[in-house]
């Protein structure tokens, strides 16, 4: 079952789930989540997280890149990946990053890029080996197992300097 459609499931049952900082947090009026629900909802807070920070961020990254002083249409031609990423940051880093961004072409044309699996804000790395690219989808392509993808370094060389 996808992230989405046990988002809408919760839903139906009187759930609301948001975020917490990097927790997914999960509201319901007392004795309406069956235990099986809740059980899976637990098992897929990696896969919730990231399509909760999806749909979170866009309006903060807009109000932190006008404090960058970064054109707003860098962040809304950002990479799914970088936008559920950005999520982690506190404001002062976000800020810093856009500025950055704002002033690097490099980066642009890596954060700004078309979607593939590997850097799909849905691509779930394998906890055991992320640097080798193993993963899954939260929605549930491949799932006859993880599939190996291409990794590959989301900021430039001058970024990873100054952090």
């Amino acid at each position: 079952m996808t992230a989405l459609a046990l988002i809408r499931e919760a839903a139906a049952c009187g759930a609301r789930l948001s975020l917490s900082g990097d927790r997914v947090r999960v509201e319901a009026p007392p004795g309406s989540l069956p235990a099986e629900l809740r059980a899976r909802l637990s098992d897929a807070k990696p896969a919730l997280w990231i399509v909760l920070a999806q749909d979170a961020q866009p309006a903060r990254l807009r109000s932190l890149a006008k404090m960058a002083g970064c054109p707003i249409g860098y962040v809304d031609r950002l990479h799914p990946v970088e936008v559920a990423e950005y999520a982690h940051y506190p404001d002062a880093d976000a800020v810093r990053s856009l500025q950055h961004l704002a002033a690097c072409r490099a980066c642009r044309e890596r954060q700004c890029r078309p979607v593939t699996c590997a850097t799909c804000a849905r691509f779930l790395p394998d906890a055991l080996n992320p640097d080798a690219g193993m993963g899954q989808c939260a929605d549930g392509f491949g799932s006859d197992g993880p599939a190996t993808f291409p990794s590959a370094p989301r900021h430039c060389e001058g970024w990873r300097a100054q952090t």
